[in-house]
């Protein structure tokens, strides 16, 4: 057995809908925590088809053994490289087959139990031609999966500061400046416009994460799965 002490970020995690503002503020905060990884029974789980490998290092360093779900079964989480960027798979055991059930880039940067099972985030930064950094957070229970996924700016710094349901409308923007100057993305070849993010409709309930002047840091939910973080003015 290897078991491998990580000290990870328990950063942004906060579904579209119903979770109170006091676990917004926790979520979106950065805490330090540290995680026991553990491959203990790995040899035990029925076999796995899977391409990624630990390039920096033993493939050991990035397997989770642990039961996910609550089903009495050991499961696995791998979080490592992936041909060549960081990937996280969540593979959950059936009984004679290992069944992937999630795939995000990124890197996992919390697992938390609870009754149901766990709730994993996993996080990948923006680089290069991708401009938006994404946290996912993963819910694994014994009846079902589901995920939801938050975006922000390349380069965004933030802190939360007693987060608050407003009712806002307007452009929804990467930085707090009015910057509405069209141009070709490098990479995509597509136009887009300065630093807007989204138009969020008026009478629009957010959550409002901190206050700047005249500018809003919210946290804006396009549906029950994906939200956006970033500025308003007014």
């Amino acid at each position: 057995m290897r078991v491998i002490v990580v000290l990870i970020l328990h950063t942004m995690a906060f579904a579209a809908s119903g979770q109170p503002l006091g676990e917004v503020e926790r979520r979106l905060n950065l805490v330090p925590l540290e995680v026991l990884y553990d491959t203990a029974g790995f040899s035990a789980l029925p076999a796995l088809a899977h391409g990624c490998h630990g390039e920096d290092g033993p493939m050991w360093d990035h397997y989770h053994v642990m039961d996910l779900n609550n089903d009495g079964l050991m499961d696995l989480l791998y979080s490592g490289p992936c041909n060549p960027y960081l990937q996280t798979i969540i593979y959950l055991n059936r009984g004679d087959t290992m069944v992937e059930v999630e795939n995000h880039a990124g890197r996992v940067v919390s697992i938390d139990r609870n009754n149901e099972g766990a709730i994993i985030d996993v996080f990948k930064e923006a680089c290069c031609c991708d401009r938006f950094s994404d946290m996912w957070q993963i819910s694994i229970s014994k009846d079902r999966t589901s995920s939801n996924h938050i975006q922000f700016g390349a380069g965004m710094h933030f802190d939360v500061n007693d987060p608050a349901q407003v009712s806002v409308g307007g452009v929804l923007r990467s930085t707090p400046s009015l910057d509405d100057t069209k141009r070709k993305d490098e990479c995509t070849d597509e136009m887009i416009t300065g630093n807007q993010l989204a138009v969020i409709p008026a009478g629009t309930n957010v959550v409002q994460l901190n206050k700047y002047g005249e500018w809003r840091l919210v946290l804006y939910a396009l549906d029950h799965e994906v939200s956006l973080i970033g500025w308003i003015k007014g």
